[in-house]
This record gives structure tokens, sequence and C-alpha cells, in this order.
């Protein structure tokens, strides 16, 4: 059985400051040489930060700093290109305070590593009880304060004559740093895909008639900005040019300099190797217009190669089977495609998934003269996904309408996030032919897609239309519906996330497949979040009982809470948002349904209402929290002179889904599919999406 006293640590790929991957991950006796390594080639300045000293620290020292217990001693590392680049140590002194030190090559520094090594060790902490994480510095050492502050954190420094103490304590409130870094990360990130500043086509024939050879007509056509590479890969096409009339080179790794983008038209049995090119040449990411079509040797899928071959040279992949990438801006005049005709310059950006999809937005953009600021085909979306270009039209300033077509959300819960986020500033549009089949129900999937604000369409013809309409349109300054406030939800005071995982984990132990919760077992989750449970008897009958309540994983957003049913006035039923709420949003919960207007008739009506709205934000951490509780039902609260007790309701517990989030998104239109069946476990939490902090793909 899991201990939930234990900091645990796992391994994820997270975006560093500089928009490239990095691989974190726990270190162990095995890394001994690789972590002596670095530590011998930091500089002496760099070394005396660390341990107070120039010189070379015994290696004993450094042997015991290695040997974590995996109680109360972790160690954390973070890898590029497969190089440990920098080292971290998390020890509990205390039940409630921690003390952590890093080590970051010189080379290295400046990336951000030290900050997200930090927020790993942070969300360890924090989730078993731990409140405090102290870092003993020097007083001139002003890189490690940074370190915390960047993190979000306010820092308390106390001092002696030789060092500086640093103390951070930890809540579970929203930290807005850690998403300001992801968006800024991302941003760089996709930089590369859109606007490129070196370009190379791996896969040109010389001949005319390949479809590397028809990316770099195209290129040259669009009169791209940057610079562009053709890479034959056969020995015998030399005479093949690039746009801007360079000769061509028999490999990646020939080019005078590292490029933004590689763009790989090569057969799908040479992929993994033309991926490991461009990793070994510095490539920043990979375009894959290959469609895979069959596992390696080994029997493991080649999309799963491929991802694995990429992130470990710090790549990203667009695709495989990406059709085509666009950017009409002047600065860059990007048409990454073997297919002929650019779409005209404007102001709305695309996604799509699927290659027919794509063509078709582009055929009817054309068609309905309706101008494209950006267009990327995911294709099979290993990796960069509509997450991604999400952060990245927000902050584009030539992105006035954001369209999404897809076939499945790889990580529902930074979606449901990221696209509420967007809409408080630009219109979004979705189209997801499958939103009914995979949320409970297609009533479920609208109210969701309305509470985060965006604009669902089920065709093509809806979604022009829409887009035409938010053309022409102002914008509303923020979006109607519960669940779509800008505000940072607050964890509220009374919660101990730890013991409930700890009940989970007991219940789970026993049942490995979930079951439902017996009623001691329910009122205890509900007492982990600062509500009371009382007899059915006790509510029956109360006036200001709540007739339904809920909370549920669902497919595509992740946690939500339900609010109405029976007896509330709503004739269209129970009202959702997207957990976790804000105080406002459980207002709007409540205004959305018959009891916001039974509570203000009642003389208690200011009370009772904040009560109310209580209960749903504590629902709401709660679904949020744990993943691995798939449904609450709440039959009957009533309003007691001590606060809210609840009558009657269950909770139905699933095993998490543990699956590595590049393998969990279904791919369609190959069959080289990770994972083609829907998923049935819950969804990820947020930071298990891609590579973004705290554990991301998308």
């Amino acid at each position: 059985m899991p201990d939930s006293k234990r900091l645990q640590l796992t391994k994820c790929d997270v975006l560093a400051a500089d928009g490239l991957p990095v691989h974190l991950r726990p270190l162990t006796w095995s890394d001994r040489e690789a972590f002596l390594d670095l530590h011998r080639r930091l500089s002496p300045e760099a070394r005396y930060r660390r341990f107070f000293s120039h010189q070379m620290p015994p290696d004993g020292l450094l042997e015991r700093l290695l040997q974590p217990d995996q109680h109360t001693h972790v160690v954390l590392g973070a890898e590029t290109d497969g190089e440990l680049v920098a080292a971290a140590t998390c020890s509990q002194k205390s039940p409630d305070r921690a003390e952590v030190a890093f080590a970051v090559l010189d080379e290295h520094q400046g990336r951000g590593l030290g900050t997200l090594l930090f927020e790993q060790f942070a969300a360890s902490a924090a989730a078993i009880g731990i409140t405090w994480l102290d870092a003993e510095t020097l007083p001139f050492n002003r890189q490690m304060i940074e370190v915390f502050e960047r993190a979000g954190y306010a820092v308390e420094l106390t001092s002696d004559r030789d060092s500086t103490f640093a103390s951070m304590r930890l809540d579970h409130a929203a930290n807005p740093s850690i998403d300001e870094r992801d968006a800024l990360a991302t941003i760089r990130s996709i930089d590369r895909v859109l606007a490129p500043k070196t370009v190379a086509v791996v896969g040109a024939s010389g001949t005319g008639r390949s479809m590397g050879d028809a990316v770099l007509e195209h290129l040259g056509a669009a009169g791209f900005a940057g610079v562009v590479y053709a890479i034959g890969r056969d020995g015998g096409v030399h005479e093949v040019a690039a746009a801007g009339g360079e000769p061509a080179h028999s490999s990646v790794r020939d080019l005078p300099e590292p490029v933004d983008l590689a763009v790989l038209c090569v057969p799908s049995a040479d992929l993994v190797e033309a991926v490991r090119e461009c990793g070994d040449a510095g490539v920043g990411v990979v375009a894959i217009l290959t469609e895979l079509t069959e596992p390696d040797g080994e029997g493991r899928h080649a999309a799963e190669v491929v991802f694995r071959t990429a992130r470990d040279h710090g790549m990203r992949v667009v695709g495989p089977s990406c059709t085509g990438i666009f950017n009409t801006d002047p600065a860059v005049r990007l048409h990454l495609s073997p297919v002929p005709g650019a779409p005209t310059r404007g102001s709305v950006s695309f996604a799509c998934q699927s290659g027919a999809a794509g063509a078709d937005v582009l055929d009817l953009a054309a068609e309905l003269e309706i101008g494209v600021r950006s267009f990327v085909s995911l294709g099979d979306k290993l990796d960069v996904s509509g997450n991604d270009l999400l952060q990245y039209w927000e902050a584009d300033p030539g992105t006035e309408v954001g369209v999404l077509y897809l076939e499945s959300f790889g990580n529902p819960r930074k979606f449901a996030r990221l696209a509420r986020r967007f809409c408080t500033k630009k219109p979004l549009v979705v189209m997801y032919p499958d939103a009914d089949a995979m949320s409970a129900g297609g009533e479920l999937a609208d109210a969701l897609f309305r509470a985060a604000g965006i604009v669902k369409v089920d065709t093509l013809k809806q979604l022009f239309d829409e887009v035409q309409r938010l053309e022409q349109e102002p914008r509303p300054a923020r979006p109607d519906g519960p669940g779509a406030s800008n505000g940072a939800p607050v964890v509220p005071d009374g919660i101990d996330s730890a013991r409930a995982k700890a009940l989970l984990d007991r219940v789970l132990a026993a049942a490995p497949q979930g079951r439902r919760l017996d009623p001691d077992e329910f009122a205890e989750l509900l007492d982990c979040y600062g509500l009371a449970a009382a007899s059915i008897e006790s509510t029956d009958g109360h006036p200001d009982g709540i007739p339904v309540a809920g909370a549920v994983h669902d497919e595509i957003f992740g946690p939500a809470v339900m609010l109405g049913g029976d007896g509330a006035d709503r004739e269209s039923g129970p009202v959702y948002a997207l957990a976790p709420l804000t105080g406002e949003d459980a207002q709007d919960l409540l205004a959305q349904t018959g009891l916001g207007a039974r509570i203000d008739g009642d003389r208690r009506a200011t009370r009772d209402g904040q009560v109310f709205a209580d209960l749903l934000v504590r629902l709401s951490h709660l679904i949020d929290q744990q993943d691995r509780v798939a449904e609450i039902e709440i039959e009957r609260a009533a309003i007691t002179p001590s606060g809210v007790e609840i009558g009657d309701g269950g909770a139905v517990i699933r095993p998490a889904d543990t699956t590595p989030p590049y393998l969990r998104r279904r791919m369609r239109g190959s069959r080289a599919a990770i994972d083609r069946s829907r998923p049935t476990a819950n969804p990820p939490s947020e930071h298990s999406d891609d590579v973004q902090p705290k554990a991301e793909p998308q």
C-alpha cells in the first residue's frame, strides 16, 4: 500500500524557459557517475554557491547526497539530450519542514531549471502536509533567492554573518507564476513552429516529384523570410537547391547552424533515424509529414519510439501525419505543405488534427474569403497539441479568433483551464465530432463547453458561420456562464488532501478496480474537505435542502461540478461548472438554478448563500484534487447553525490513469496509433500533459 506521507516524485517532461523540453526524473544510486560528473563540471563559482567552497567536495559527501531513502530524502535530476545537467535534493527535517538545494551546470543556467525542480519538490511536499521549504544560501547568492521568487512563493529571509536562510510557505492556492512560466515557455517553443528563423526540409529528391521537393517549392514561392536548407537522404541529390539557392546537404548534421524546424518527408522506415539525426544536430522542433505505418522490431509502436527519441534529444514534435503549417504574417510568410495554394492573410488561426479535415477547412476559408493568420495540421498529435496553440494564439496580436477542429483532447483538464482563460480575451470555436459520445451525454458536453465560454459547433458550415459572426461582432468583457470567471480559485481552509489520498489508497488496495464508498468512508472523505455528513432524516423536509448536487470527471473536460435537478426551478435541468470553482463561480451556479431565488427570499439569505457557495467550492476542490474519485452525488444537504450538513449521497472510486500522456491520446488515421481505444479511466491531472511545469504533453 502506498505511503501517503512519503515524498514521492515521478519522471516527467517539462518545458524550460527557452521552450525546449527537459526530462525530470528521480535519481538513484545507479546515477552515481553522472551525478559525480555533474558536480565536477561545475565552475568554481557555481560550486561555491552550492557548497560554500570553491573546492570539489569529496566523492563520499556527494554519494551520501545521492542515497535517497525515498521517504525523507529524495534527489531529482534534469536531463537534456540524455545528459544530466541539473540536480536537486529535498530532505524532510520535521513533519512540516523540508530543506532543498540545487546544482545547475553553468552552461544551462538561465533556463529556469532550478525553478522547475523546485516546483516538483513543492508539489510533493505539500501533498504530504509539509508547509515550509527552506534553503541555506550565501548572502550574495541572489540567483538562489530568485529561484524561489520565480516559483511564486513569498520568501522569508533571515541571515547571520555567513549564511542566509530562505523559507517559503507552501499553500494550495493556484499559483499564477506557474501558469505564466508555462505560457512563456510554450510560446517560445511554438515560435519555432510558426515563426522559425531556419528550416530544414529532410527528404528532397531532386526529381521534382517527392514530397520534400514540393515543400521546398512552396516555401520558395511563399517568400519565406528565413533560411531554408534542403537535405537529400541519398548521396546523389546534391543538385537539389533550397529556396534561397543553397545546395542540398546529405545530412542535417552537416548544416552550418542548428535549425529551428526540420520538416521530415522520409519513408516511415527511416523516420526514427531521421529524428535521431535532427536531435544530434540541435534541431528545435521536427514536423513529421510522414505517416507511421509499422511498429519497430522490438514490438513497441513506432510512434512511441519516435516520441521518445525526440524527447531524449530535447526536441518537440508536430505530427506524425502533419499535412501543413502556414503563417501569413508578412514577417514570416511560412508555407510548409506539399499541397499548393496558400491561404490569404487574415486574423483567424486554425488547428486541425486530420489531414482531410484540414484540407476542408482551408478550402472553405478560401471559398468564403476568410483570411487566415496561422494554420497547423497536428496529425497524430504525439506532442504539440491544441493546448500549445491556445497559449500561442492568446499572446499573438495577429490572432483575433481561434478555431480548433480536433478528434481528441490529450489533457482535458488543461484544455478546460486554457480555453476558459483564452475566452476571456478572444473567441474560440471548437468542432469536436465525438464530444457528445465522449462526455457523459450531449447535455453535459454542451454545458461544459458553454461553461468554458467556448462556441461549440457540429458541422463545418456552423463553424464558418460562427467565424464570420465573431469576426464582425465585438467580444464581451468575459464569457457568460458558471466556470468562466477569470479569478484564481483559492482553496478553503480545513482541507486535508493527504488524508483523503490515504483513504482512497486503502480503498483501492482492497478493491483495485474501484467501487462505491460505503457511508462511513463517504463521511470521512467529506470530512477531509470540511464537509459534514448528517443522517438522512436530519435533512428530510428541510426547506434549505439542495435537491441534487454532484461532481464528475468528464472524459473531455476533466473535473466538473453539477447543481440542480428535482426541486430546482430551471426548466432546462442542471447546470455545470468546471472545477475548481471560485466563489464567484459558485454564486453563478446558484443563480442559474431556482436555488438562488429560494436563498434570496430567506431572511438568512446572505449567510445561507455563502454557506451553499462554500459547499460547492469545497466539492469542486475535492473532485479536482482527487483524480481517483470518478463521481460524487449529494442528494440532499441542509444549512444548520453550524454550517451545511450532507444528508444523502455517495462517491464512486476508480483507479487513476497512469498511462504516459504521450501514449494516452487516441491517434486516428494511422495504424501506428499507440492507443486506439477510448480512454476509460479517469483523466490525467492538469500537469501530466505533454511538457509543462509539474509534469505536462498535452
